[in-house]
């Protein structure tokens, strides 16, 4: 829709467009259109680039991330285990060093606190490696 917009815009059309009518102008106006193809190739190479990095970030993740559902509550050390898994995804994956640091430093309880008990393991419907991380 975000690019449907972008055509439209580039191309000084109305918003309240519709793909039919779009489709009837193009094929009343060619030429008017010749922007689109222009717009395409320079969008196209941006858009590879971000699919490329939005499937590097799916391959190391394989699944393998906490979707903060809450069901390895309650931590018998007190551990919000959710607040965790978010500190170290800013941390790993978004490079964000010192907001995961300021992040993890204001959780009252830390990590370093797990008992290793491993209720949580068998709380998470996901099965992620929680004391692990």
């Amino acid at each position: 829709m975000v690019l449907f917009k972008t055509v439209l815009s580039a191309l000084n059309i109305s918003s309240k467009t519709t793909v039919f009518q779009l489709l009837f102008l193009v094929w009343r106006n060619p030429k008017r259109f010749s922007k689109i193809f222009q717009l395409h190739q320079e969008i196209t190479p941006s858009l590879r680039l971000k699919k490329k990095e939005a499937d590097a970030i799916v391959n190391e993740l394989h699944g393998n991330f906490c979707r903060r559902c809450g069901y390895c509550a309650p931590c018998e050390a007190g551990i919000n285990i959710p607040a965790m898994f978010i500190a170290e995804g800013y941390y790993t994956r978004y490079k964000m060093v010192g907001y995961a640091e300021t992040y993890y430093s204001k959780q009252p309880v830390k990590a370093s606190a797990c008992i290793q008990c491993g209720k949580c393991l068998d709380r998470c419907p996901y099965h992620l490696p929680i004391i692990e991380k």
